[in-house]
């Protein structure tokens, strides 16, 4: 796909604040090449072991990280660190994986991402059902032959989403993964450039799930200022530090869930802390349940 057409990602960019608000963390060149290209990435001198490309006027930056989780973990601080993002911004893992069954080239969001050796889990990312399949993903230690599990298999998106997760709100990191290999195409077969292909055979669908990421950024920017009616609510009510905290928190996830509604659609029967911190929880609990993907 030409890269033409991509002023749905330009940000309007204010001297004081980061300009990246879409990170990249790619474990392959090979992997990586085909969104330089698109996104139109310039290399970055950053005198490090890791290579780092970046456009400022979309807001995009992409970091290598070689393979294996450590690695992303690692390349995915870097990242943040060397750029100074926000926690507005939205992460992206993108790669290769292996898969269950037939057919290669498919493009997957891991909407579970399982360590086997950690016994941990991380379900990443607002989900887009309506653009592409979502499915679980295991990040194993070295390249999987046997497929035993129903699964998608990578070696990168745990560490990713371990450190990332730090970074943003859940709802804003992303693991995309394309099927690589099979039981009948095993992974012996890859060569880098049948992942150039398969990267560039999904780059419409990524496009798609771009421009829903950039919205979701920006209301993520909106989420994290307070809020006048934050700011109406504690004047009027006592509130301790710890429940000020816990209230503007609160505030931000239920503000993700309701970007329409205001505090008043809540209807408080008591003007108390507790009360309103109670009502929140509620609320989002309630949210969790009967979510609603793009």
């Amino acid at each position: 796909m030409p890269s033409e057409g991509l002023n749905f990602l330009s940000k309007d960019v204010s001297s004081n604040s980061c300009i990246y608000s879409t990170c990249w963390v790619i474990a392959l060149r090979a992997e990586a090449a085909p969104i330089i290209k698109f996104l139109k990435l310039k290399n970055v001198n950053t005198q490090s072991n890791f290579t780092i490309y970046a456009n400022e006027e979309l807001g995009h930056a992409l970091i290598i990280s070689g393979v294996g989780a450590i690695k992303s973990a690692a390349a995915t601080a870097f990242l943040k660190a060397y750029f100074n993002i926000k926690n507005h911004a939205a992460w992206i893992n993108l790669g290769i994986a292996g898969y269950y069954t037939e057919p290669v080239g498919n493009l997957y969001q891991a909407i579970k991402v399982f360590s086997p050796v950690h016994q941990r889990t991380f379900f990443p990312g607002f989900r887009f059902s309506k653009i592409i399949p979502g499915t679980s993903l295991l990040t194993v230690n070295k390249a999987e032959t046997n497929y035993n599990n129903p699964v998608l298999y990578d070696m990168e998106a745990f560490g990713f989403c371990e450190v990332a997760s730090a970074f943003s709100c859940n709802e804003l990191i992303f693991v995309f993964k394309i099927v690589s290999d099979t039981p009948e195409n095993p992974i012996k077969k890859l060569k880098s450039s049948i992942i150039e292909d398969l990267i560039n055979e999904n780059l419409r669908d990524l496009k798609e799930l771009l421009s829903e990421i950039n919205k979701l950024s920006e209301l993520e920017i909106e989420r994290l200022k307070i809020p006048d009616e934050v700011i109406e609510i504690e004047n009027s009510i006592h509130f301790s530090k710890t429940n000020s905290f816990k209230f503007r928190q609160l505030y931000k996830k239920w503000k993700f869930a309701n970007p329409r509604k205001t505090l008043k659609d809540l209807h408080f029967s008591k003007k108390n802390a507790k009360e309103i911190i109670s009502v929140l929880e509620n609320n989002i609990s309630s949210n969790k349940k009967n979510r609603d993907y793009i």
